[in-house]
């Protein structure tokens, strides 16, 4: 049975196979940078997690209080736009490792390219929408 609302991912070398719903993260908005764990994403979690970590010190209250800069904040900040942006940023960085959306259902493809059409106006995910765009004309083929 096909998956219509979630993409397929394929790893053709390792055989893995991730499933991913594009859109907003409870994982990324519940865990914050802890999610790229998760998601099998070490390297950038790490990252992340130094960033917020030199925040965290930039931003500490014994240096001086300012609501505005309270580190609080900061957090807040990044675990929503983590919760926003965090599964367009791993189907990236997964296709950079060589995965493939082949097994994605075309309705599936043309349902994400619809609901999720603002983001793909980025150029960022230019490769990613042709991807779709491919995927959502075998139905019509």
């Amino acid at each position: 049975m096909a998956d219509n609302y979630n993409l397929i991912l394929y790893h053709p070398e390792s055989g893995k196979v991730r499933r991913l719903h594009l859109g907003f993260s409870w994982l990324f908005f519940l865990l914050g940078v802890f999610g790229f764990f998760f998601r099998g994403l070490s390297k950038d979690g790490l990252l992340w997690l130094a960033v917020l970590m030199v925040l965290c010190t930039l931003f500490d209250n014994e240096v001086g209080y300012c609501p505005l800069l309270d580190f609080k904040y900061v957090g807040y900040a990044v675990g929503i736009t983590l919760a926003i942006q965090g599964n367009f940023y791993c189907l990236q960085k997964w296709m950079q490792q060589g995965y493939r959306l082949d097994r994605t259902s075309p309705l599936a493809a043309a349902w994400v390219l619809k609901d999720k059409e603002k983001f793909f106006k980025n150029v960022r995910y230019a490769e990613i929408k042709q991807e779709l765009e491919k995927i959502a004309m075998r139905d019509q083929l």
